[in-house]
């Protein structure tokens, strides 16, 4: 009998992640079962890569009382389809949704992460079986959430190194999007301000962005908004020089061809620092392992204020080493094997 694989996608970086990790598993001779949210350009993605897939749900906002409401809905959902489909094993990464139904199905799960300060890990490390992180995260850190060393699983490098080590670019990025090539262009993403751990955080420096950069008549900035609110903000605002794409964008070809990332976020920044682009993190979070050590490294720069910024054309620029997802996927199932002893 062929075993089964359950992935649940949440989110727009984690089909970039999976996508090749699907291969892999798909190679080995596994069947993989892949089911997804409806939030960012998830279902965009997802088709993009023709990864075939089932619609459970939707981003619930920033309101507290839906969110615990659609994680109730979503899961009791997501537990008859676990029970009809009989899986032999759930990866995550940072799902709680398929944490809590592997836990109760009594599946093994493992969880995969790169921010050690979320405070649904109390959630998802007590269900899980193993958690996967980077190496640069401090197991101390960890501990709070219910775990052990026994389980904590590293491993070497970023998942952005991995995925991006045999990725297909489109070299015609630019033309698609009706870029000036010969302009300094400049990738943007705000901050996640609905998401519950940015919840009574504020992000001052991407507002006095927003007014800097649209002056700048030298400059195209690709705006990657997250939600409504953000889009309408600018497109009510007009700014010339900001182009939003209008349905999901190839991220990496565009950072590739980029001459600077301004991002909020945690995946677009490490795509940067993998791909050779210079990229400034505006992040009002509490600052977690693998920045810190991009930082250290000069990987990634942190910008207090505009008047740091450099806007000039891209130089040959210090990047990651890619690394292998085959290498990856032995150390998950080694990690259960261990477990098992």
């Amino acid at each position: 009998m062929v075993k089964k694989i359950w992935i649940d996608v949440t989110n727009s970086p984690h089909v970039l992640f999976f996508r090749p990790i699907i291969k892999n598993l798909e190679k080995r001779g596994f069947k993989v079962i892949v089911t997804a949210r409806d939030f960012a350009q998830t279902y965009d993605l997802l088709d993009q890569y023709n990864i075939k897939y089932y619609k459970f749900g939707k981003y619930a906002g920033n309101n507290l009382f839906k969110k615990i409401l659609f994680l109730i809905t979503r899961s009791i959902r997501l537990l008859f389809f676990s029970i009809k489909h009989k899986f032999h094993l759930s990866l995550s990464h940072n799902s709680i949704d398929i944490c809590i139904v592997s836990w109760i199905s009594r599946i093994p799960i493992i969880d995969i992460f790169d921010y050690e300060y979320a405070q649904f890990h109390h959630i998802n490390f007590r269900c899980a079986t193993k958690i996967v992180c980077p190496k640069y995260i401090n197991s101390k850190d960890l501990y709070k959430f219910g775990v052990n060393d026994k389980k904590i699983i590293k491993y070497d490098g970023l998942k952005e190194q991995m995925y991006l080590s045999d990725y297909n670019f489109d070299n015609k990025i630019l033309k698609k999007l009706n870029i000036d090539s010969k302009k300094i262009i400049v990738v943007f993403r705000p901050p996640a301000e609905k998401s519950l751990y940015h919840k009574g955080i504020k992000n001052n420096i991407y507002l006095d962005l927003i007014n800097y950069l649209s002056n700048k008549k030298n400059v195209v900035v690709v705006y990657l908004g997250r939600d409504v609110d953000q889009i309408n903000l600018i497109k009510s605002n007009k700014y010339n020089n900001f182009i939003i794409p209008v349905k999901a964008i190839d991220a990496p070809s565009l950072i590739k061809q980029s001459d600077l990332v301004i991002s909020a976020g945690g995946t677009m920044n490490r795509e940067a620092c993998a791909l050779g682009t210079p990229v400034y993190t505006i992040l009002a979070l509490k600052i977690g392992g693998v920045d810190k050590y991009l930082l250290k490294k000069g990987y990634l720069k942190k910008l207090k204020t505009v008047k740091n910024i450099m806007l000039v054309k891209k130089n040959k620029a210090k990047k990651l080493k890619s690394t292998n997802i085959s290498k990856f996927v032995d150390l998950l199932f080694n990690s259960l094997k261990r477990s098992k002893k």
